[in-house]
């Protein structure tokens, strides 16, 4: 019943379906160094704030300073480590394990019909919740909606779909780009190259960003990696 909405999720051309794929796994990778050098200045800005606190507080207690100079800079202090902490904890709730989860739902929607029709009943329930929102048979008809990640997943598929079939000459050299072991003479494309590339990987990268705002992020993380096992059992 739902082969045709699975479908509707997988990139046609299987040489962009890989050159995508990797293209969300380098954006993955700059994100964790973009939050990993974040957190370790946001700690770093931390802990000297700490330690400008301690200083003061001994030179409050060795009359080295005023009790007015030591409210001052105190609250100033406080104020940079709370600052800190805040900025930290915001970090870490939108980078944790979920950096990943563009890629996870990106495998499931190009296996999604593979794994419908390998499994039994249940890997096939939790595939279909996964997937949709709601999906009904009406007078022979199927009617389906996806659920919010799969939807902004289809709207970016589709575009790649249209995009693919635009540049369909020059789409075997963009993706041989990912494969630098490969000697291509590039000659009279590279500008051509450049453009298409930005063009085809803009909506991926909003996909990326985006998806790690849904709210249910933790439910969608653990059930797509359980929905994606099913293909080695």
């Amino acid at each position: 019943m739902p082969k045709i909405a699975l479908l509707k999720l997988k990139i046609k051309n299987p040489k962009v379906l890989a050159w995508v794929r990797e293209a969300l796994r380098e954006t993955h990778k700059d994100q964790i160094n973009f939050y990993e050098s974040s957190l370790h200045e946001l700690n770093d800005k931390l802990q000297k704030a700490q330690k400008r606190l301690g200083k003061i507080y001994d030179d409050k207690i060795d009359e080295k300073i005023t009790e007015s100079f030591y409210e001052q800079k105190r609250r100033e202090y406080v104020g940079e480590a709370d600052s800190a902490t805040a900025a930290i904890a915001k970090l870490t709730k939108a980078n944790t394990k979920f950096h990943d989860l563009g890629v996870r739902l990106y495998d499931v929607a190009q296996n999604g019909e593979k794994i419908y029709y390998k499994t039994k009943a249940e890997p096939r329930r939790q595939l279909l919740t996964l997937v949709f929102d709601t999906l009904k048979l009406k007078n022979g008809e199927v009617l389906y909606e996806y659920t919010e990640p799969f939807q902004m997943l289809y709207e970016v598929v589709k575009i790649t779909n249209a995009q693919s079939s635009k540049h369909a000459d020059i789409i075997p050299n963009l993706v041989a780009t990912f494969e630098p072991l490969k000697k291509i003479d590039y000659s009279g494309q590279i500008g051509d190259l450049d453009v298409v590339r930005s063009e085809m990987l803009a909506p991926w990268n909003d996909f990326s960003l985006n998806v790690r705002n849904v709210e249910y992020a933790e439910v969608v993380y653990r059930s797509s990696g359980e929905v994606m096992s099913y293909l080695n059992t």
